[in-house]
């Protein structure tokens, strides 16, 4: 995929917001891409993507004993992920630093623009600077995410662990971004080797979680149109972590290789 403009992306980032997550059959696929109609359209990626999805990348850092990880598997209601993230293997293309932050069902995110360089520059051990944001993105959000996504990296002494990838369609609002829709499939997990480039993962292994994965994400309230589309589909809300699936898929081929 081209190169994504920063001010796009950062149009797509809201900073406090719910998410719901549900495994859903390609029957509530087909029933959900009818209720979406006239609500919805597809978002700046998908609609420069040459398929009706796109792919999303993620490194996800964390600490040599997976304090992250195991927050999650836990069920710590206040918890923490980093992430890098990136949508092919073009070296002229962005990558992504995000902090995800979940605060009792509440959902805020941070997220800094850099380089492909930088991010490897940074996974390297080095420190990185306002420069290294992309143009577009040099704000004061921006600042302030790459320095507290630095911070917590140094404070855990984090690094990268598992790479996640899928394939994603996504819709949202056609005049802004207070409600976001996206379905997953194929979610695969990689092994990160320290030391090496930020790239797609060639050697995947197959997650468990094998069914679609809806997420509804919104700002203020859940809208009335979305609570009619989950109650008429029959969807129950799910615990679905994918950073927590792809370490458990690794470990499980590792152990049987």
């Amino acid at each position: 995929m081209e190169q994504i403009e920063a001010t796009v992306a950062q149009q797509l980032l809201q900073s406090n917001r719910f998410e719901l997550k549900y495994q859903i059959d390609e029957q509530a696929v087909r029933g959900i891409r009818q209720w979406i109609r006239g609500h919805l359209v597809q978002d700046p990626y998908m609609v420069r993507a040459p398929q009706d999805f796109y792919e999303v990348h993620s490194l996800y850092l964390d600490s040599d004993d997976l304090v992250l990880y195991r927050q999650s598997t836990e069920g710590l209601k206040n918890r923490v992920k980093l992430r890098i993230r990136f949508y092919d293997d073009d070296p002229k293309s962005p990558a992504f630093l995000e902090i995800k932050r979940r605060t009792t069902g509440v959902i805020h995110k941070e997220r800094a623009i850099v380089s492909r360089d930088a991010a490897e520059r940074l996974l390297a051990g080095q420190m990185l600077t306002e420069n290294d944001l992309l143009p577009k993105s040099r704000d004061a959000s921006s600042v302030s995410a790459l320095r507290h996504f630095e911070q917590l990296v140094r404070r855990m002494q984090a690094g990268g662990t598992y790479y996640v990838s899928y394939t994603r369609e996504a819709y949202v609002e056609p005049a802004g971004n207070h409600v976001r829709l996206t379905i997953d499939r194929e979610i695969e997990s990689g092994l990160y080797d320290q030391g090496e480039n930020l790239n797609v993962p060639h050697r995947r292994v197959e997650t468990s979680v094998r069914r679609p994965v809806l997420e509804i994400k919104f700002t203020d309230r859940f809208p009335d149109w979305m609570q009619g589309m989950v109650q008429t589909l029959h969807l129950q809300v799910q615990s679905v972590s994918k950073y927590v699936a792809a370490v458990q898929a690794v470990k499980q081929w590792r152990r049987l290789a």
